[in-house]
């Protein structure tokens, strides 16, 4: 058995949330079986939470797995956050800051992006300048508030990724035609259906209320492939012309 407390706060810590302690068997969604369970409890807006596996094969998860870890069960723990806002109508988020393993060992939680943190000297233009071209689009609101949720909603990234893909293609409708709008955004960015079809799969599920694991590697496909997309939309912005140049831009596939 091997045991985890996990430590927190939940947002907005100005309207302080407090609910009873709750227990969850913690269950594998892709083998169905029961591999150990959850305690969670909140206090004036501070979380804490005990994870026990109990399973022999998890026994041997260690802080070098902490990653894959707290992506596997910060979804859980703010689905009970989340019960909570619909119980009293109020938006509630939960940041974990701490993790403790059964010797006393504390160790940080820093959130990361994924691939995308910290790699903004490879965007194509500086900040202020992004502001200015997505002003030349309508739909800016969208896109960038998809890309951000992408980062934060670790579960629905893949949702979230083709949600902002499909914002960057309300550039490109005309006489409501979206097939056609399709082939614009694919033919002015030159990528090809195959290079997001992974990401339209998990949407897919996402939208119609399915639940599909996918590893953390994934989602850190899922991002890349999104902000090259969004990076060949704003560099088409700037040039004002109908496509990229290919010679320039090969085509993702």
């Amino acid at each position: 058995m091997k045991a985890y407390t996990f430590i927190g706060i939940v947002h907005p810590a100005s309207t302080p949330l407090t609910l009873e302690k709750f227990t969850q068997v913690l269950g594998s969604i892709d083998t169905k079986e029961n591999i150990g369970e959850i305690r969670v409890k909140v206090t004036d807006s501070k979380f804490n939470a005990n994870l026990i596996l109990y399973n022999d094969k998890y026994n041997t998860i260690g802080f070098e797995l902490l990653p894959t870890l707290v992506f596997s069960v910060e979804t859980m723990f703010q689905t009970y956050i989340n019960t909570a806002s619909y119980y009293y109508g109020k938006e509630y988020n939960l940041e974990l800051t701490h993790i403790i393993d059964e010797s006393g060992y504390v160790t940080n939680i820093r959130h990361v992006a994924g691939v995308v943190e910290g790699n903004h000297s490879k965007r194509p233009f500086k900040i202020e300048k992004v502001l200015s071209l997505l002003y030349k689009s309508p739909h800016s609101h969208r896109i960038l508030g998809e890309l951000n949720a992408a980062i934060g909603d670790v579960r629905d990234t893949g949702f979230h990724c083709y949600r902002a893909i499909e914002g960057i293609r309300q550039h490109f409708v005309t006489s409501g035609n979206k097939a056609a709008s399709w082939n614009k955004l694919k033919d002015a960015l030159n990528f090809e259906n195959s290079y997001i079809a992974d990401i339209e799969n998990y949407a897919d599920h996402g939208r119609h209320g399915e639940i599909k694991s996918f590893p953390p590697e994934k989602r850190d496909e899922f991002l890349s492939k999104t902000w090259e997309i969004m990076d060949r939309f704003l560099i088409y912005l700037e040039s004002e012309v109908d496509k990229l140049d290919k010679k320039k831009f090969p085509k993702l596939v």
